[in-house]
């Protein structure tokens, strides 16, 4: 690994010293400069320099007075950070979803809207759709489309960030491989883009926003029609050499099991996915009355509804409980092995079955102990998330973020 020769690079100690200050005053501002010194041991005239290039660059600004430190004494003038310096769009395409939310400079959601992917399902008919999200949540919040300073989409898929193309996704065959996902949409915006696999910008934002700002090593499984995980190891985003990390949708667990759309046999994802659930529900349903399921739907059991299913099985549905419990045996299969595979100090469960409640959570931790290493005591905590159904938006405008300022490592030389 190079060593990085800092007296030679007085540019970057310059960057990074803008990036600790700006991270101090968004995170405790307002501040003044005097307690901004003790903190970061930046001298006072080089902090006065700070201060007023990132006030230049309007990301800060003042607020007000603060108390005097000694009686007499000039009082001192505060900063705090400016959320309001520009806006960014995080979006979201899912299996049958696209999802975008309008963020100010903090992350903090202006608008949003989401949009029914349904049958129309072609490359450009969905571009056309995250396009009339865009235009949605930007005029609903009466934006001036100059004051957006980036956007951020996530992709389920393998996704080269770094070139900005979207290798392959299989729950969209039809699109081909290779497609320059940024390319199209700064063509039409005009825009810095950038894209990244959807768990990916789901486990960014649990470790910005949420339930594992206290972890360095996380893994968040995110469950839909699909499977994924985003996997963050010493605070960075793991991704792989061909971007492969976390694709643990397609990690076989059951080799005689059903062929799943990548083309292989007893993936995860064809045993645990929504789908997955829903179609062993109903082929219960059909062979047995025993569920108060029958009664809701009074005999249209083909239009059955998840959140029914998560319902029936919080109330202690017999026939539903006995679905799960296959389910939650998959699902601590697979969980064993991704704790044995990344060790993580938590992995967190992301959509649809966060509404199996903290149930869904106990019942995996109990089957867990069938897997885990003998004598081996697991201290991975398992949790569902918090974030809700905004969550992968709000990971791809933390994205956009992190391209300005660092939420995490400061020292990181991008």
């Amino acid at each position: 690994m190079e060593t990085v020769n800092f007296s030679a690079k007085p540019s970057l100690i310059k960057r990074i010293n803008k990036n600790i200050v700006l991270n101090i005053i968004r995170n405790q501002g307002p501040i003044s400069r005097a307690k901004l010194s003790k903190v970061t041991k930046i001298s006072r005239p080089t902090m006065s320099n700070i201060i007023s290039l990132l006030e230049k660059d309007k990301l800060i600004k003042k607020s007000g007075i603060g108390d005097s430190a000694k009686v007499g004494g000039k009082k001192p003038v505060l900063y705090k950070f400016n959320k309001g310096f520009g806006f960014v769009i995080g979006s979201q395409i899912r299996v049958n979803e696209v999802i975008t939310i309008l963020t100010n400079y903090n992350a903090e959601i202006i608008s949003k809207i989401i949009l029914k992917i349904g049958e129309k399902r072609s490359l450009n008919q969905v571009i056309d759709l995250l396009f009339n999200s865009f235009t949605y949540v930007i005029k609903e919040s009466n934006t001036n489309i100059g004051k957006i300073k980036g956007i951020g989409i996530g992709l389920n898929g393998i996704v080269d960030y770094k070139n900005g193309i979207l290798k392959f996704i299989s729950h969209f065959p039809e699109w081909g491989r290779d497609i320059e996902f940024v390319k199209i949409i700064k063509d039409k915006y005009k825009i810095k883009t950038f894209i990244d696999n959807n768990c990916r910008m789901l486990a960014s934002a649990e470790k910005i926003f949420s339930l594992g700002i206290n972890y360095n090593n996380i893994v968040v499984i995110d469950t839909e029609e699909g499977i994924g995980s985003g996997v963050i190891i010493k605070g960075d985003i793991y991704r792989g050499t061909e971007f492969l990390a976390g694709e643990i949708g397609h990690t076989i667990i059951y080799p005689e099991g059903p062929k799943c759309a990548c083309g292989k046999k007893g993936c995860a994802e064809v045993l645990i996915s929504t789908d997955a659930l829903i179609k062993d529900v109903l082929s219960e349903l059909k062979k047995n009355s025993n569920s108060y399921l029958h009664n809701i739907y009074k005999g249209k059991i083909d239009k059955i509804k998840l959140k029914d299913i998560f319902s029936a099985y919080v109330e202690n549905d017999p026939l539903v409980e006995k679905v799960m419990s296959k389910i939650e045996y998959w699902f601590a299969l697979l969980i064993s092995n991704t704790i044995l595979n990344y060790d993580p100090g938590i992995i967190i469960i992301q959509g649809d079955y966060t509404a199996a409640t903290k149930k869904f959570i106990d019942n995996i931790k109990q089957k867990l102990k069938n897997f885990v290493l003998p004598g081996i005591n697991i201290k991975t905590e398992i949790e569902l998330s918090n974030l809700g159904k905004y969550a992968g938006p709000i990971g791809s405008a933390s994205l956009v973020l992190s391209q300005f300022f660092d939420f995490s490592n400061v020292w990181k030389d991008k």
